[in-house]
C-alpha cells in the first residue's frame, strides 16, 4: 500500500453485543500496525463527545488522567463535573474574521444595543397577545441591522444546550461559487469553537432562539469569551439552574467586547446579572459629559430658570444686542449639516451669552461620604435577622461553588427567611389595622392626623398676582361706573322709627337697614 495514500474504513455490523465486545478487547493487538478499531456512535453521543474532547486534552495536557467512554469523561477516575473539574475547562478562543480592531472600533456605523426580556411560556402575556416574540424580534433586527450593527442583550427564557448557532458546513464549493458570484453573493457562516455551557438541557424556546442566530447572524457569546469569566449559570431558581440570560454579538464585533462576565448572584434577583465592558470610540461631538470634576466629589449643573420680574431687563438687552443676533442670522450656512450644525452651536452659544446673566444658576451637590443607614423594619426580628445571616452565607458559598448541594442549602435557607418574613409582616399589618379601626372609634381626631397632608400644598396664584388682581378692582383707574341710589327721606324716617323701639338699637337697626336695601336693589 503506498504510504501516500491512507487505508479505507472498513465497516462492520454485529449481531449482538457480546461479538462486538470481543472485537474490541483484541484492538490492543493492532497497536504497532497501521490498522485500528473505532465505534461508530449516534449523532447525540458524537456532539456530546466532540464538546468534552477539548476538555479531556486539557485535563492530560495538566497531567491528569482522563478517559472518555462512549459520551462521559473520567478525570482522575471521577465523573467529570463542571464545578469540581473547572480548572480543566479551556479558556475558548473564538475565531474571527481577519479584521482589524482599529477598523471595527472607528466605524462610522450605528451601534444599537438592544435590552430584550421574553416571559416565560406560561406567561399570562401570551393570553392577551397572541404574537410570537421571536419573529417580531427578528424583524426588528433585520430593520436595524440596514441602519448599524445590532447587539442583544436580555433574559430569553431559552435554554440552548450544545446546539450549535451557526449553519455547520455552510461554504460552497468553489466550482460552484465561481459561476455564482456573477448572479448573488453569498457569505458563509464562521464554524465557531463549541461553547462552554454548564446548562445541557434545552426547552421549546432554545431552537427557537438558535433559530434567530443563524438567521440575523448573530451569535451567543456565552461560553466563548477569552477571559472565561461567562462560562456559568444566569438562573437559580427552585427547579434547578440554568442559563437563561445572553449576549447576542454579530462575529466581527466580537473583539470589541473587552469584558463579559456572568456576575454572582445577590438577594435581590434569581437572575445573576451580566457585566460587560464594550471598547467603543464615542464621537466627542454627540456626547454629553457628566458634569463634575476629575476627582469625582463634588457635581454642578447649569440650569436656566425664568424670573418674571427681569423680564423687562431681559428684553431691554435682547434690542441692544439685536445686532449681534442678525450677525449669527446671517452667517447660517445651507451648504452643508456640519457647517449648518456649526451655525446654530453659534447662535445657541450668543444667546446663553444674552440671557445667562439674568436666569442662570449653577447648582454644586457635594457627594455625601456617609453612607445611608437604614433602619430593620418593624416586624423584623432576633430570629428573622438569625435566618437571613443564614441565607447570606448559603448564598456566599453558593457563590463560591455551584454544586447541587450548596443549591439545595441555599433554596431551603431563603424559603425558610422568606416565609418567616411573609408571616411576621402579616401579623404586623394585622395588628396596625386593628389599631386604626380602634382609634378610629375612639380618638377620631388623631385617627386623620395620621392621614393628614404633611406638606403643605403649594398656592397655584403668586402672591404679587394675587395683590394686582384685587388692586386693580379697588383702583380708581377703573373704567366701572356704579351710580349710588337714590335715598330719600321716607327711607330714613323708617330706619328712624325702628331704632326707637324699646330694644336694643343694634338687634333691628342692621336689619331694617339690610332689608331696606334689598328692597332698592329688586326696584332697581
Amino acid at each position: 500500500m503506498n504510504s501516500k495514500f491512507k487505508p479505507r474504513p472498513i465497516i462492520a455490523t454485529f449481531d449482538n453485543f457480546k461479538q462486538r465486545e470481543v472485537v474490541k478487547s483484541s484492538a490492543y493487538k493492532l497497536k504497532s500496525s497501521p490498522f485500528g478499531l473505532s465505534v461508530q456512535y449516534t449523532p447525540d453521543v458524537l456532539a456530546k463527545r466532540k464538546q468534552l474532547l477539548p476538555i479531556q486534552r486539557e485535563a492530560r495536557a495538566q497531567q491528569a488522567k482522563a478517559v472518555m467512554i462512549r459520551d462521559k469523561l473520567y478525570i482522575n477516575n471521577e465523573l467529570f463535573d463542571q464545578i469540581k473539574h473547572k480548572q480543566f475547562l479551556p479558556k475558548m478562543e473564538t475565531q474571527i474574521p481577519n479584521e482589524k480592531i482599529e477598523d471595527i472600533v472607528t466605524s462610522d456605523k450605528n451601534l444599537f444595543i438592544a435590552c430584550v426580556y421574553i416571559p416565560p411560556v406560561r406567561s399570562n402575556f401570551y393570553k392577551l397577545y397572541n404574537c410570537d416574540l421571536f419573529v417580531d424580534l427578528e424583524n426588528s433586527i433585520e430593520l436595524y441591522s440596514s441602519l448599524g450593527d445590532v447587539i442583544l442583550l436580555g433574559d430569553t427564557n431559552s435554554r440552548t444546550g450544545a446546539i450549535d448557532d451557526f449553519v455547520s458546513n455552510d461554504s460552497i464549493h468553489s466550482t460552484i461559487r465561481n459561476r455564482l458570484d456573477d448572479i448573488f453573493d453569498y457569505s458563509a457562516d464562521i464554524e465557531l469553537n463549541v461553547r462552554n455551557n454548564p446548562d445541557n438541557n434545552t426547552n421549546c424556546y432554545g431552537p427557537k432562539l438558535i433559530s434567530l442566530c443563524k438567521a440575523s447572524g448573530l451569535r451567543i457569546l456565552n461560553g466563548r469569551h477569552k477571559n472565561g469569566f461567562a462560562n456559568d449559570f444566569t438562573f437559580c431558581g427552585a427547579n434547578g439552574m440554568s442559563v437563561i440570560d445572553y449576549l447576542l454579538v454579530p462575529v466581527s464585533l466580537f473583539p470589541i467586547v473587552r469584558q463579559l462576565i456572568v456576575s454572582n448572584f445577590t438577594t435581590f434577583s434569581d437572575h445573576a446579572f451580566l457585566h460587560i465592558q464594550l471598547s467603543l470610540l464615542c464621537n466627542k461631538q454627540n456626547s454629553t459629559p457628566f458634569p463634575g470634576d476629575e476627582n469625582g466629589e463634588k457635581l454642578s449643573q447649569d440650569k436656566f430658570k425664568w424670573n418674571d420680574e427681569l423680564k423687562e431687563q431681559c428684553r431691554d438687552c435682547l434690542l441692544n444686542n439685536m445686532e449681534k443676533i442678525n450677525m449669527c442670522r446671517e452667517r447660517i450656512d445651507f451648504d452643508g449639516q456640519q457647517l449648518l450644525d456649526n451655525s446654530l452651536d453659534e447662535f445657541t452659544s450668543t444667546l446663553n451669552d444674552i440671557m445667562a446673566p439674568f436666569f442662570k444658576k449653577r447648582t454644586i451637590n457635594f457627594k455625601s461620604c456617609r453612607s445611608n443607614i437604614c433602619d430593620d423594619k418593624p416586624w423584623f426580628n432576633a430570629q428573622c435577622k438569625d435566618l437571613h445571616r443564614r441565607y447570606i452565607n448559603c448564598l456566599n458559598i453558593f457563590n463560591r461553588l455551584k454544586s447541587q448541594l450548596n443549591h439545595s442549602n441555599l433554596i431551603r435557607a431563603k424559603k425558610d427567611y422568606k416565609t418567616l418574613e411573609r408571616r411576621l409582616k402579616q401579623e404586623y399589618m394585622r395588628t396596625e389595622g386593628n389599631m386604626l379601626d380602634i382609634m378610629r372609634l375612639t380618638n377620631p381626631k388623631l385617627f386623620y392626623k395620621k392621614f393628614k397632608r404633611k406638606a403643605s400644598p403649594k398656592h397655584a396664584v403668586p402672591l404679587k398676582l394675587f395683590h394686582e388682581h384685587f388692586k386693580s378692582l379697588c383702583s380708581s383707574d377703573t373704567d366701572a361706573v356704579l351710580d349710588d341710589s337714590q335715598f330719600n327721606n321716607t327711607d330714613g324716617e323708617c330706619v328712624k322709627q325702628s331704632v326707637l323701639n324699646n330694644k336694643s338699637p343694634g338687634d333691628l337697626y342692621g336689619y331694617h337697614l339690610l332689608k331696606l336695601l334689598i328692597g332698592k336693589s329688586r326696584t332697581l
